[in-house]
């Protein structure tokens, strides 16, 4: 099987080389050949190129979805060689839902594997994704520990593998970050450009978008959003729909709209896509294969606070009720865009203001059967028990002429608008995934300035 040896070599090229899209084309091939050749050593590599691929191209839900048919084929022939490199995709996978726990986990067993094979690589990314992990989960003791270690067997392994320490350094750089070390930082930046194949790849986004974040921990605005900017460059010219995603929303929280020139048209672009169901984990907040299944609850937990995630665990049965006995049910996010307050009196008016605006958000829609519940102080769930979309439509107007006509302190109005999405349990889609599918249309809403999609 010449063709399928020389299809492996090709694509060992082609991953050094960070040409994720003919990755996808050949992997694909010439896994369909492994599988029908019963060759699964082979396989097990298209699928371990293939989820390097996914992952990098920030196609989640690709990535999601290949881990599963992957995990199959490993655990029933793969030995611990194999094992070893589904672990280590396994942890990617967890980090990019932020499921940190079992990323953490399954990062562990990578390097337990990599120390019995002495395979330095992957013992040393995988400690760079521990510090990530870590400092995800604000342990920056632990975090600091993996990226020592990290750096003392890079220095002591590594030295003919530069593009193991590279992945390496970019977990670290998300510790030093968020850890505020900025000479360790620049230190540890230079060096790993150094390492780096080619220019503007996703590695440099990832790069950038960390370095945006040190900066904006600095309060240094300006300098934080041009680096923000050339992270949202590089993923829009990649179609790396989910960092763009991240990028944007380090913008948002960061108040740095005014400063990044390009943050109307990703954030339209980025709106269309999740209206079409491209955006994958990090706005959804779950991931969606089976293999993720048993950390759904758990990671929906870690979006929300203790009181809000009850919140949302109350509603959950109800949805579930009205679904298994085929009764309608609309399932709305809703959103107050309150940036000209924010840019006339500043974050703490708003935050107060969003209080006295979800008072009377609950006051208007507390007549009919439905439940409320926020994600955020700006937005968050309604599920509405409507007999069709007319009534659920009528309702929303009544909210966006209410809302439009409130005053401030100074009996100026507001300027605040709200948006919505729509969406309903006809599809016998999960709790979770009908709350992801309104975010994302309102989220589109909010794009086109328009009142709600559906």
């Amino acid at each position: 099987m010449t063709v399928i040896t020389n299809q492996i070599s090709h694509l060992a090229f082609l991953y050094r080389n960070y040409m994720y899209d003919d990755i996808v084309e050949y992997a694909t091939v010439t896994l369909q050949l492994a599988l029908e050749k019963e060759r699964y050593k082979e396989a097990l590599t298209c699928y371990e190129y293939l989820a390097g691929a996914y992952h990098d191209l920030g196609r989640n839900q690709a990535f999601s979805d290949i881990m599963v048919d992957y995990e199959k084929i490993c655990l029933a022939h793969g030995g611990r060689k194999s094992k070893m490199n589904f672990y280590v995709w396994l942890s990617r996978m967890h980090l990019v839902a932020q499921n940190h726990q079992p990323a953490i986990e399954a990062g562990q067993k990578a390097i337990a594997y990599g120390h019995y094979f002495k395979n330095y690589r992957v013992v040393c990314i995988n400690l760079g994704n521990l510090a990530w992990q870590y400092t995800a989960l604000g342990n920056f003791e632990q975090a600091r520990v993996c990226a020592r270690l990290g750096q003392y067997y890079s220095d002591k392994h590594l030295a003919d593998e530069p593009d193991a320490t590279m992945r390496m350094n970019i977990g670290i750089l998300f510790y030093l970050a968020n850890a505020v070390k900025y000479v360790s930082f620049a230190e540890l930046k230079r060096d790993t450009l150094a390492l780096m194949v080619g220019e503007d790849t996703f590695y440099h986004g990832q790069l950038a978008l960390f370095e945006g974040i040190l900066l904006a921990r600095m309060e240094q605005t300006k300098q934080a959003a041009k680096m923000l900017s050339y992270a949202l460059n590089i993923f829009e010219t990649q179609n790396n729909i989910e960092y763009g995603y991240i990028t944007l929303r380090y913008i948002e929280a960061n108040h740095m709209t005014a400063h990044v020139s390009k943050y109307a048209t990703c954030l339209a672009l980025i709106g269309e896509q999740a209206r079409q169901g491209q955006l994958a984990s990090y706005s959804t907040k779950l991931a969606t294969s089976d293999l993720m299944q048993p950390y759904h609850k758990q990671y929906f937990s870690n979006i929300v606070s203790s009181i809000l995630f009850a919140t949302h665990q109350q509603m959950s049965p109800i949805y579930l009720d009205y679904t298994e006995n085929n009764r309608s049910l609309f399932c709305i996010a809703w959103h107050f865009n309150t940036s000209d307050i924010l840019t006339t009196y500043g974050v703490r008016y708003e935050r107060q203001h969003c209080h006295r605006l979800l008072n009377e958000l609950i006051q208007i829609v507390e007549a009919h059967p439905i439940r409320v519940t926020t994600t955020d102080f700006n937005q968050g769930i309604i599920l509405a028990d409507f007999e069709d979309f007319s009534r659920v439509e009528t309702m929303l107007i009544v909210i966006e002429a209410h809302f439009s006509s409130l005053a401030l302190y100074n009996e100026q109005t507001s300027g605040v608008s709200i948006h919505f999405g729509v969406t309903t349990n006809e599809t016998n889609v999960p709790y979770e995934k009908a709350v992801v599918r309104a975010e994302d249309l309102m989220y589109y809403a909010k794009t086109k300035k328009q009142l709600y999609m559906k």
